[in-house]
């Protein structure tokens, strides 16, 4: 993956032998999506576990993804608000040892559904987490009609989160905020 202005899987360089697999991240040189990584953050998750969908604005964050441990059906909204995909989301799976990652820029959505109990995720960002600017949207929101693999478990904040239609203009992305 060479335009990291787009979501997309990135492989990574994976090296499986019998004794398991080590992946390259990233090292110097290499091309990477984010300027600097500014924080990591994981999380361990139950089998059905839902996780999003969240955005920071108006500091946006792009998120580097990984599986680390399990599964992960893992899934992107467009919320930039003058985008022609507004709207629009896309998924992906994320397994431990499959050798890849998920680049996640400014300006989408993220979340996802733990398919294995004791899923690892791990989030290389390029910004920092800050309270004040954290939005969500639901991840049941029938207008968008992501097929989440089961029903699954929710934070009381993901539960609550308005639909995209709901949400203020001005709490949404826009411009070329990746």
């Amino acid at each position: 993956m060479s335009d990291y202005s787009q979501p997309g899987i990135v492989p990574l360089a994976h090296f499986p032998d019998e004794r398991g697999f080590l992946d390259v991240v990233w090292k110097k040189g290499d091309p990477h999506p984010m300027p600097a990584i500014r924080q990591i953050i994981s999380n361990n998750s139950a089998s059905g576990v839902i996780r999003g969908m969240h955005y920071q604005w108006p500091l946006p964050m792009g998120k580097f993804v990984m599986c680390l441990c399990g599964k992960i059906f893992d899934v992107l909204i467009d919320v930039r608000r003058d985008s022609p995909e507004f709207g629009e989301w896309q998924n992906f799976f994320l397994e431990e040892g499959d050798g890849t990652a998920l680049w996640v820029p400014r300006g989408y959505a993220h979340g996802f559904q733990a398919l294995r109990d004791g899923t690892v995720v791990a989030y290389l960002c390029d910004e920092a987490y800050q309270p004040e600017y954290d939005h969500s949207i639901s991840p049941v929101d029938t207008d968008i009609g992501i097929p989440w693999v089961y029903d699954g478990q929710m934070s009381e904040k993901d539960l609550k989160a308005p639909k995209l239609k709901d949400i203020p203009q001005e709490e949404l992305p826009y411009g070329d905020c990746l």
